[in-house]
């Protein structure tokens, strides 16, 4: 092999190396939502839950309220660390209903959302 194309293949290979890297550790994003976003129901759920492209930190939480009324709150679930999941024993009554969540990434990015969605 020429120096050139030495070279080149090392060019490459950085370059290679480096879209790779940025690409693994992008931020991590909201991957499911149960209800989703804007969906309307005919029967209440009694599970709601947020998940995420990657492992979120301990403190995740949400609180899905109807009108000024908190109704369930969620938090990380032990089961799954991409999610944050809130539980009731009956289920959601007649209404809209507002989810505002927050969650911090493994790599220590914040973030904060909501949804809503609708029970017939």
């Amino acid at each position: 092999m020429t120096r050139t194309t030495l070279r080149r293949a090392a060019v490459l290979g950085t370059l290679g190396a480096l879209t790779f890297s940025t690409t693994a550790l992008g931020h991590a994003e909201v991957d499911k939502r149960l209800p989703k976003p804007g969906a309307s129901l005919s029967s209440g759920p009694k599970t709601v839950y947020i998940s995420f492209t990657q492992q979120i930190k301990s403190g995740g939480s949400f609180t899905v309220t109807r009108g000024s009324r908190t109704v369930l709150r969620g938090k990380n679930d032990p089961r799954n660390v991409k999610r944050i999941i809130g539980k009731s024993s009956k289920r959601l009554a007649k209404g809209t209903y507002k989810v505002s969540w927050r969650a911090t990434y493994i790599d220590g990015h914040r973030e904060t959302g909501s949804w809503t969605f609708r029970v017939r």
